[in-house]
């Protein structure tokens, strides 16, 4: 900060990131810079004016004061490096960072190791990664994870009170609630559940376990394959495998190119779809529409598409509540 040169952006993301570490880190940058802000103007208050190149130094009383507060300093931040990197050795600090999507935003991350985020719309994860872990909290929307395969630390994914371990693979996590929806479309994951409690997150299970639900402890363990899938309530230990077609899960990733795909859906599940990328919403005004089956595509928000979509496949009329709600309603008969 001292230097000829100005920071670089990667330097300033670097300093931001180790002063949000801890209070401390900010307290000291702050006490640090205030000394060096004094420290520049000691010169001006001793009155002394600096000597021409060549001639000789003149001693003054900060002369020699100020070198060995400099060399306290650098032996005092010396120190904490030194301290610091040593917990980094024994994994006791992790570099952590958050990443989040607004309604109707999609974005991409790529990780430190190389493992590839895709986060979908109104989306939030917490990543936080050690020498011997490597940790993604998922508080809410939907992910799709590219995971690099590391032996010496598993990529875990936590959704609720559930874990979804990735052993070198890509596949798609989606939790609301405690409702958690896993989906793997190369590799090999594996998914534990735990009955009433956090404690799945402690397991050091790796059994392999036959399929369909296993017991860990209090918890159940399943393993997912290429085009597999689970759907299940977080906490209920119960864990069950559906296999799927290739085509279903072009439809369930449908969202990365910026569409909503169906193929026989209910109409409830479409407008569940459409809420979560759209600041306009749908609600069904007749509970008899809830289970009318829906077939196409639409671009994501596009309202326009979604009602002329509904009205041709299910029959619906749909009628402007106000600017951010439109209420479904079966169509009147001529």
């Amino acid at each position: 900060m001292d230097g000829d040169e100005p920071l670089t952006q990667a330097e300033k993301d670097s300093l931001r990131e180790w002063m949000a570490r801890s209070p401390v880190h900010r307290t000291e940058l702050t006490r640090l810079t205030r000394f060096w802000n004094d420290a520049n103007i000691l010169v001006e208050l001793t009155g002394e004016k600096l000597p021409l190149q060549g001639a000789p130094l003149k001693k003054t009383l900060w002369s020699g004061v100020i070198p060995r507060i400099l060399m306290a300093i650098s032996a005092i931040l010396a120190s904490v490096m030194v301290t610091y990197a040593g917990l980094r050795q024994l994994g006791g600090t992790s570099a952590s960072r958050a990443y989040e999507t607004a309604v109707g935003q999609q974005k991409s991350v790529v990780l430190d190791d190389g493992t590839t985020i895709q986060l979908n719309s109104d989306s939030r994860i917490e990543v936080s990664f050690t020498q011997y872990s490597r940790t993604i909290r998922l508080r809410g929307g939907e992910v799709h994870v590219s995971a690099t395969y590391d032996p010496r630390r598993v990529l875990e994914v936590h959704a609720a009170t559930s874990l979804v371990r990735a052993l070198g693979t890509v596949f798609d996590v989606y939790v609301e609630g405690q409702s958690v929806e896993v989906m793997v479309t190369e590799g090999l994951v594996e998914v534990v559940d735990s009955k009433g409690g956090p404690s799945v997150a402690d397991t050091e299970d790796h059994t392999t376990p036959e399929r369909g639900s296993k017991p860990v402890g209090q918890s159940a363990l399943i393993r997912l394959k290429e085009n597999e899938i689970t759907s299940f309530t977080s906490g209920s230990g119960v864990l069950s495998v559906r296999r799927i077609s290739q085509a279903e899960v072009q439809r369930r990733l449908a969202w990365q190119e910026g569409y909503l795909e169906f193929s026989g859906e209910p109409l409830v599940e479409v407008v569940k779809a459409f809420n979560r990328h759209s600041i306009v919403k749908f609600e069904i005004g007749d509970p008899k529409l809830a289970a009318l089956s829906v077939g196409g595509s639409f671009r994501l928000g596009d309202v326009s598409a979604a009602v002329e979509l509904l009205s041709q496949t299910c029959g619906v009329r749909a009628q402007r509540v106000n600017e951010t709600t439109i209420r479904l309603e079966p169509q009147e008969n001529p």
